[in-house]
């Protein structure tokens, strides 16, 4: 290699090298390689790549620097602020975070069991959090709820065991858990769902989405589409977004529809554990029936530690509006998870 060739190639490295510690902002960076188990050309998806925390301007850059073609600079991306614990330390492990539609209530399941904690905003659309205490005492046991309000008081959308044990089903409950089940055509029998999240209306319609696995196989990550809340709702696999050696879990969806969080224990070129992955492009002015993956969020989300668990909620107050991420995580402690928060808005 010629002199002027390694100054060049020795000046791409040290800009790429000086980016990686930019601001922690999300956009699309370096290709994903899964390595020889599932290897993208294996995997069914339209493209993989990895989030990291460079901003959009450094995008040229880095596309510069690494050789390859541009990246999809049409699709939205994620600026999400570092995560913090919410509230005090909590008095056990605590898993699948969910905000109540009241905005002020965040509830968590004690890992292992049925019991619920809640941690209560101090003041509307505040980041301090009071003590976590046993709560929903006078509920069924559940997994996973996502709240929402659609004109006639709060509802909530579980998972349940309609035959202990079994495969788990949803149902769709009032504040006084009053439940019936949701009817979901279009899976295979047998089927354990888990995972559920019930965004605002999409494109006039009530868009579920949920995962399920065959006892014994790999969770993926489904899509069901119905006129009513309450079902029924026709399924579809999201196959873009799964693979065929790895689970993919615990859907999240903002509001808008234009970005989907999930947890998956795929392979990722920074941490090995279960990481909070994002895809774009779901619904909206991209309208991609195939959505492009992108993830994980490298550095400001995720840990070489476990999160999973994500909930994505708008919180107004006023005139202003925050999109917060809330998920688990024994980033602190291995083996105890505690929930944390992060305020985000769509780029």
């Amino acid at each position: 290699m010629g002199t002027g060739r390694m100054l060049a190639a020795g000046l791409a490295l040290v800009a790429l090298v000086a980016l990686w510690g930019c601001h922690m902002v999300l956009p699309l960076a370096a290709a994903y390689d899964a390595g020889a188990k599932d290897s993208p050309a294996a995997m069914d998806h339209q493209d993989v790549q990895v989030l990291s925390d460079l901003s959009p301007t450094d995008l040229p850059a880095l596309d510069a620097a690494r050789d390859g073609p541009p990246t999809d600079q049409g699709q939205p991306g994620l600026s999400c602020s570092s995560p913090a614990r919410v509230g005090p330390v909590p008095p056990t492990s605590l898993v699948e975070p969910a905000m109540r539609a009241d905005r002020m209530t965040l509830t968590a399941r004690e890992d292992k069991s049925m019991t619920w904690y809640c941690s209560t905003r101090e003041t509307p659309g505040g980041t301090d959090f009071g003590d976590w205490e046993p709560c929903m005492t006078s509920f069924p046991p559940w997994e996973d709820p996502t709240f929402f309000e659609r004109g006639a008081g709060e509802q909530v959308i579980v998972a349940y065991r309609p035959v202990s044990p079994g495969p788990r089903a949803l149902q769709i409950c009032d504040t006084n858990a009053q439940c019936a089940p949701l009817t979901i055509t279009g899976l295979a029998p047998g089927l354990d769902i888990d995972g559920p999240d019930l965004p605002d209306p999409l494109l006039g319609s009530e868009e579920l989405f949920f995962n399920a696995v065959v006892p014994g196989d790999q969770s993926d990550l489904y899509r069901a589409s119905s006129g009513s809340t309450s079902g029924p709702f026709a399924a579809t696999a999201m196959t873009n977004l799964n693979t065929p050696s790895y689970n993919e879990e615990d859907p999240a969806i903002s509001p808008d529809g234009l970005v989907l969080i999930f947890s998956s224990d795929r392979p990722s070129a920074f941490y090995g554990k279960n990481d909070l992955w994002l895809a774009t492009g779901l619904v909206g002015p991209y309208g991609l029936a195939s959505p492009l993956l992108q993830g994980p969020f490298q550095i400001v989300i995720n840990s070489p530690a476990d999160e999973a668990g994500p909930d994505l909620v708008e919180v107004t107050v006023g005139a202003t509006s925050t999109l917060e991420l809330y998920f688990h995580s024994d980033r602190d402690s291995p083996g105890v998870y505690a929930i944390y928060r992060a305020a985000c808005s769509i780029q």
